[in-house]
């Protein structure tokens, strides 16, 4: 009976999974494949009106009872209107497109310089309007005034250093640790519009074990009536604050122990909006587990998850004064009907990603590789902030159907705070539900300005003891200096006193002393 009901759960998984894909694309692609776009007063009547693209080349269908289909169904004053606005807009275009073929253009794609047209070089007229003709040096979209797509290159690196003080059980438990440096994190990110209501983005990390690997490569589309923001690809879960936070924004040089318990990057689609006048957040995914470092899911029939995260602002007073609650929760099915939880202790070098042979610091606490049918991730998380003071914690469960065994229940939890010495706001993002870097208000330069400087302090817990799985519980107290000499630059120095219970070596302490320079650009 037990296995059949597993069967059935895991058939009802992935027919939800299907369903939710058909459902979430059909209902992005709907406006697009109706033949006749709606119109109102308010969209005939706004002066920045996108035409859509006008193929001359191309044949429609038309027969007399569409043709009365349309009549009846615009007025006439709007259908002028709208009539009215496209020749305008050819006109404009026509204009551009003599000036082209007598005078030299220069054309350009964000912050680099492409060819030019010469005098008396008539460029062939392409198929339709918003195309790029097969003799033009101009990138996609840059033809007859189009400003899409557009580029917009960013990027951040990190190199850390540490020292690992431990006590002869911690060595036996977990191995002796070197002092370390290296780069954590380098960062290239590339991202703008493709058009008005749809963008990209590609992230790629070349400290990553795979040199590079993907971070967040995901194709978005906006303004969908409803969802609000959809996307597609590989990107970060809806899943935790902690997790939910950008890397080169976080509080410590990491993040905390039950960081352990979030699905965080993995291949699938999710959608996303704000609630109440930005005075809330959510967003639910579904998604393929595990995909790998790639955004490879290779495991075999299975795999179908989901997440969801809702977050409000039940006091918020506009002065940095606000009160933050947010509740998580995941489910899914392992591809390869395995589950295992480990971290470090909240310092390495290089990201160990799926392959322990890049570990630079053994992970403290491991439950190996656990035969499971379903996994569940229940998360509560609250934050605060009231001038330069804010704090976030957080409180998550795992529970794991194991195959072959009882049911398992690991617990985590944690809680971080910050004070800016020199006066600043921590900001909030409205749009991600979570805490943003802070921004000095006067930056570092010798006899005028000092940066911004932040102390931290923060207690985290990890337990991944149960029936027949003994991965063994861990504790971290940290304090440590943030100093931000501008927007751009950061120094951080992190003290951390870990302490763990191995059910073999039982307890033992470990002293760990990492500073971190980060710039970005």
């Amino acid at each position: 009976m037990a296995l059949d009901s597993r069967r059935k759960l895991r058939s009802y998984l992935e027919i939800w999974h299907s369903l939710a894909v058909a459902i979430i694309v059909i209902h992005s692609l709907g406006p697009q494949l109706t033949a006749v776009e709606p119109i109102d007063n308010s969209t005939a009547t706004a002066p920045a009106w996108h035409p859509k693209p006008i193929r001359f080349n191309s044949v429609q269908p038309t027969n007399a009872s569409t043709a009365i289909a349309v009549s009846t169904q615009l007025p006439d004053s709007n259908r002028i209107q709208r009539l009215e606005h496209q020749l305008e807009d050819l006109q404009r275009r026509l204009t551009a497109a003599e000036q082209r073929a007598t005078n030299a253009v220069p054309v350009s794609s964000g912050s680099f310089q492409a060819s030019y047209v010469q005098p008396g070089q008539i460029q062939p007229e392409p198929e339709c309007l918003d195309c790029q003709s097969e003799y033009s040096l101009a990138p996609s979209g840059k033809v007859f005034g189009s400003e899409y797509p557009t580029l917009q290159w960013s990027g951040f690196l990190q190199l850390d250093t540490g020292w690992v003080i431990q006590d002869s059980a911690n060595s036996e438990a977990i191995g002796d640790i070197d002092s370390k440096t290296g780069l954590r994190r380098v960062r290239l990110r590339v991202e703008g519009d493709i058009r008005r209501d749809s963008s990209y983005l590609v992230d790629l990390d070349f400290a990553a074990a795979g040199h590079p690997s993907f971070r967040d490569v995901a194709l978005r589309m906006h303004e969908i009536p409803g969802l609000q923001n959809l996307q597609f690809g590989y990107f970060q879960q809806p899943f935790g604050m902690d997790a939910m936070t950008s890397g080169r924004e976080l509080l410590f040089q990491e993040r905390p122990l039950p960081f352990a318990f979030a699905p965080f990057r993995q291949t699938g689609i999710s959608t996303y909006r704000t609630l109440a006048n930005k005075r809330g957040t959510w967003s639910a995914s579904t998604y393929w587990f595990p995909t790998d470092e790639f955004g490879v899911f290779d495991s075999g029939s299975g795999g179908h998850s989901i997440a969801s995260r809702l977050t409000v602002l039940p006091v918020d007073c506009g002065d940095g004064h606000l009160i933050h609650i947010g509740f998580d929760y995941a489910m899914g099915d392992p591809g390869d009907n395995r589950i295992r939880y480990a971290i470090e202790p909240g310092f390495f070098v290089t990201d160990p990603a799926t392959n322990p042979r890049n570990r630079t610091v053994g992970t403290i606490v491991d439950t190996g590789n656990i035969p499971a049918h379903f996994y569940n991730l229940f998360n509560a998380e609250i934050g605060m902030g009231r001038g330069p003071f804010h704090l976030q914690s957080e409180a998550r469960f795992a529970v794991v159907s194991q195959i072959g065994g009882p049911s398992l229940v690991f617990p985590g939890y944690y809680v971080q705070a910050g004070y800016l010495l020199t006066g600043e706001t921590r900001p909030y993002d409205r749009e991600q539900g979570v805490f943003q870097k802070t921004v000095p208000r006067r930056n570092f330069e010798l006899g005028q300005g000092g940066g911004a400087y932040e102390l931290v302090a923060g207690w985290s817990y990890i337990d991944l003891n149960d029936h027949n799985i003994e991965g063994g519980r861990a504790s971290n107290l940290s304090t440590g200096l943030n100093w931000y000499l501008n927007r751009h630059v950061k120094f951080s120095i992190n003290a951390i006193s870990s302490t763990l219970d191995d059910p073999q070596f039982g307890r033992s302490h470990a002293w760990i002393i990492s500073a971190r320079t980060q710039a970005e650009f």
